[in-house]
């Protein structure tokens, strides 16, 4: 009987022993992981850190390329990035301007001692001002984004001007804040200019499909903007598109002919400001060599008081660095 109460008593401490290296290992375990976990995490945090500094390089080489001395702004078809250029003579086409200006390394690819940024601009005064545009403006825009001549059409165009405007007098087909009220979630109408071209997708008509765009169809956002107050957009630097929506189809296909050289030549008749935007987004992108985690910075900005020594100061209107605003299409 002592025999066997020994024998128990040692396979009951067996147990214990092994449950106790058990708890041991996983708490081993645990502890590794929580260490790799937080080294890590760490690491990540140090890599983006690098990357936000090494696209905030990025930005300010772009905005000291905006400041620089220049007589026009021409747009590269493919991509929709706006370059700068001065007077010559005899005048460069802009084929030949855009092949010179994608020889400039700093916007494609910029290696610094860790790693690697880029940057790229784009006109935002190549766009339909949509706070300023008249409603032949808006129904052609609208007839671009695949909406109908007819009863849609209009309760959308007199919906954006009822939104706009700071009386409750509601227009022909439009919604006044008694239509916003009725919905789940209330909301009324801004009685101004809209202030961010997702405010678009609260107006009474205008779905995401519409805003967006569908497979490769445009959708508003591609065609409109809130910054400065063209009421025509720069007619060097717009895609044909939003051409054909301020203009129509036939006086915008006279304009890209007009284009298809350089819009000045050394002794140009058309003033600067109106070959030169004012309002130009910034995207800014900055990776660290060897990691996958990379930093991109957006923002608009407005030239003040460009002369013929370039930009005098260069303001920030906006600014997004979580990198969760998608981009525009590019345009034809």
């Amino acid at each position: 009987m002592r025999a066997k109460k020994r024998r128990g008593e040692s396979g009951i401490a067996l147990l214990v022993v092994l449950l106790l290296l058990t708890v041991l290992l996983l708490m081993a375990f645990e502890f590794a992981f929580t260490s790799r976990t937080e080294v890590d995490m760490a690491g990540n945090y140090r890599d983006s850190t690098r990357a936000y500094y090494l696209a905030l390089a990025a930005l300010d080489r772009a905005v000291e390329e905006i400041m620089q001395p220049a007589d026009f702004c021409f747009r590269d078809e493919e991509t929709g990035e706006v370059y700068f250029a001065r007077n010559s003579d005899p005048p460069l086409t802009v084929e030949a301007l855009v092949a010179e200006a994608l020889e400039n390394e700093a916007r494609t690819g910029r290696r610094l001692e860790d790693g690697h940024c880029s940057y790229s601009i784009r006109d935002e005064n190549a766009f339909i001002q949509v706070n300023r545009a008249s409603r032949e403006t808006l129904g052609r825009l609208l007839g671009r984004v695949g909406v109908q001549i007819g009863s849609e059409r209009d309760e959308i165009i007199d919906a954006i001007v009822d939104w706009k405007d700071a009386d409750d007098l509601r227009g022909l087909n439009g919604a006044e804040d008694e239509h916003y009220a009725d919905l789940e979630i209330p909301y009324s109408t801004r009685g101004g200019g809209f202030t961010a071209l997702e405010e678009l997708l609260l107006v009474r008509g205008i779905t995401p499909e519409l805003f967006y765009g569908v497979d490769d169809e445009p959708g508003m956002r591609d065609l409109v903007t809130i910054w400065g107050n063209r009421r025509s957009p720069n007619r060097y630097t717009a895609p044909l598109s939003v051409l054909t929506a301020r203009h129509g189809e036939a006086e915008a296909q006279s304009i890209m002919l007009d284009r298809e050289s350089a819009p000045l030549g050394k002794q140009g008749s058309r003033s600067r400001r109106e070959v030169l935007s004012n309002h130009y987004t910034i995207v800014a992108e900055g990776q660290v060599e060897g990691s996958r985690i990379y930093r991109q910075i957006r923002a608009v900005v407005q030239v003040v008081g460009r002369g013929s020594a370039g930009a005098s100061t260069v303001q920030v209107l906006h600014w997004d660095d979580t990198g969760s605003t998608p981009p525009r299409r590019v345009l034809p």
